[in-house]
């Protein structure tokens, strides 16, 4: 069992540690690829599949936040964060389970709510905070890789084994083909992976619950908490507007078109969801062989902010080059299958690279007794900035091809979006540089 407060763990409980991290990678997948499939059979209009899609951004707005914040005072016989996560994966696991079930779009959206209100409340309010309270400082970069192999991993099991097969059922499958009966016959690709994300999802519940153990080291919970103070403390406060201010920067460089990127690939493209599993393992292969190796032996040792402007400035400048590339040199407005490859290994090295680097530099500037408040404040900015920002993309592009394409829908427009989104978060980063130095210095006093 591994208790919070330690000043060193062992690399195995990194590794048990990124088995969440992992489910939550595939659970992902499942709302990002494997659901706007499950809507497209309902509906089509790219602009209500971006909004359906983005429904978590409103629970992480809503409910997530005060997940985290309530974990850092709650304490029952399970802990604080454990509270907050037994309670979501409960419900995860019944609402992954139903959604390829679901018989109409009513029905559906009910579910997908469900879904993506239990993810926001057991996984992404408690999660980072319990992780941080478990991994000490000098080990949260590695932790990091480590996490992001376990990712990969989870999303190459979805992409190279099961995105492909979403359409088929068992029998159609000829490694499955002995397992054929008529108890088997209503057995799809689709249910398939919504009902191995509940499997995982159960797994991690399990191993939080009885392999974890949280130090009763509590905050006194506050008398009478007003939205004012709140807010005030959180966003007012200057070290605290400007920490939320480069969360703000990240999700507007890591903007991606989501729930509508299967759709270029299969409809605009024409390219099968095999290919696109298999461009994504390519990626996935190259980041694990080549690129976090590497990067695993630095991250510790580099300076956490230049490698995270670094990878802003190229991610800016990624959209913009492959809608230069897919408009005037690809022929016929359809990249080749190795070109989209290098091009989603590339955006996936800069995004990522970002993401690594940021929350053990943001984590390591919070007060170690705030983590959840942060957290919730982090959250809320990043729902909110997500919910608008996706859902303006689909606007975007929906009113775009109407305008310039008699109506048929050309999902590359997105990366012009994308492009601009990236210069504002470039400029908030370079806001924030500004005040760098002064936050250090406060950090040295604490």
């Amino acid at each position: 069992m591994i208790e919070t407060g330690r000043d060193k763990i062992s690399f195995w409980w990194l590794l048990i540690l990124s088995i969440p991290v992992a489910t939550f990678a595939f659970v992902e997948k499942c709302s990002g690829t494997a659901l706007t499939f499950t809507i497209k059979k309902f509906v089509s209009d790219p602009a209500l599949i971006v909004l359906l899609g983005s429904l978590n951004s409103i629970f992480a707005v809503l409910i997530a936040p005060w997940a985290a914040l309530k974990s850092d005072t709650i304490s029952t016989f399970l802990g604080r964060r454990k509270n907050f996560i037994a309670a979501g994966f409960l419900l995860l696991v019944i609402s992954l389970v139903m959604v390829p079930y679901a018989s109409n779009m009513v029905l559906l959206v009910v579910i997908i709510i469900l879904y993506q209100f239990a993810v926001d409340f057991g996984y992404t309010g408690p999660w980072r905070p319990l992780y941080f309270d478990i991994v000490p400082k000098k080990q949260r970069g590695r932790g990091m890789v480590v996490n992001r192999y376990a990712s990969i991993a989870a999303r190459f099991v979805f992409m190279y084994f099961l995105i492909g097969s979403f359409d088929m059922s068992i029998g159609q499958n000829k490694i499955l083909k002995g397992m054929t009966a008529d108890r088997f016959a209503g057995i799809t690709g689709e249910k398939v992976i919504y009902i191995s994300a509940a499997a995982l999802v159960l797994l991690s519940l399990v191993l939080i619950l009885f392999f974890v153990k949280e130090k009763k080291d509590i905050r006194p919970a506050r008398e009478h908490f007003r939205l004012v103070d709140y807010l005030r403390e959180m966003y007012a406060t200057r070290d605290n507007f400007y920490m939320c201010l480069l969360v703000i920067c990240y999700v507007l460089m890591s903007t991606r078109l989501t729930n509508l990127r299967p759709l270029l690939i299969t409809e605009q493209f024409g390219y099968s969801k095999k290919t696109m599993g298999n461009i994504n393992v390519i990626t996935m292969l190259f980041n694990t062989t080549l690129f976090l190796p590497l990067i695993a032996i630095f991250i510790d040792r580099l300076n956490y902010f230049r490698v995270f402007v670094t990878g802003m400035i190229f991610s800016t400048l990624h959209p913009a080059v492959y809608w230069i590339y897919v408009k005037f040199f690809a022929e016929g407005g359809i990249p080749s299958i190795p070109v989209i490859t290098v091009f989603n290994i590339a955006d996936s090295i800069f995004d990522r690279t970002a993401m690594l680097v940021l929350w053990p530099f943001l984590f390591d500037m919070v007060n170690p007794a705030k983590k959840g408040f942060m957290n919730s404040g982090f959250l809320i900015i990043t729902g909110i900035v997500g919910f608008v920002n996706t859902n303006l993309m689909g606007l975007w592009v929906k009113a775009s091809s109407a305008l310039f394409y008699a109506g048929k829908v050309d999902y590359m427009n997105c990366y012009i979006y994308i492009f601009v989104m990236g210069i504002l978060g470039c400029a908030g980063t370079y806001l924030f540089s500004l005040h760098l130095n002064s936050m250090q210095c406060n950090i040295v006093r604490k």
